[in-house]
């Protein structure tokens, strides 16, 4: 394998491994403790602190905080 395209199967897997993570959970609100979802790419880039936290803007209250993950039910 070229190490031309290291970069780019690191950047796949860390998308795949994004794409599971969002598939199994929902997001708090830290404002208002509203609950709901985010695609896979908004999870990706937005920014973020060890232990998963997000910072987004709430589609409720439309203040930008950090989000928690909660598991879906």
């Amino acid at each position: 394998m070229s190490t031309a395209l290291i970069p780019i199967v690191i950047i796949l897997l860390g998308l795949a491994a994004q794409m599971a993570f969002s598939s199994r959970f929902d997001w708090q609100c830290g404002n208002c403790g509203h609950t709901f979802s985010l695609s896979p790419f908004t999870a990706a880039v937005m920014p973020h602190r060890f232990g998963g936290q997000k910072l987004v803007k709430c589609p409720n209250c439309g203040v930008r905080s950090w989000v928690s993950p909660i598991p879906k039910q």
